[in-house]
């Protein structure tokens, strides 16, 4: 079964917008349901939320457990990023 979600990374400094789902008991990124690849719209505006770094969200077991593929993506997007932007 295939599962599609658009993920969406609103930035604010070092922190990311994440929002509080019921049903899973965790924070999640924003997104929309599609299918399971990932796709990665980063938001350049002010969006009121609750902002968390990267290793706040890792620090919390739950979150981790269902997304650290993610939190570790967006990481090494951010850090590839930053690097190429150093030349």
């Amino acid at each position: 079964m295939e599962h599609i979600h658009s993920i969406i990374i609103i930035k604010k400094s070092d922190k990311y917008l994440n929002y509080y789902d019921e049903k899973w008991g965790i924070y999640l990124f924003p997104n929309i349901i599609r299918t399971y690849h990932h796709y990665f719209y980063e938001v350049d505006t002010e969006v009121d939320g609750e902002y968390f770094s990267l290793d706040e969200l890792l620090e919390n077991p739950n979150i981790k457990k269902y997304n650290e593929d993610i939190i570790r993506y967006i990481d090494s997007y951010y850090s590839a990023s930053s690097n190429s932007n150093k030349c």
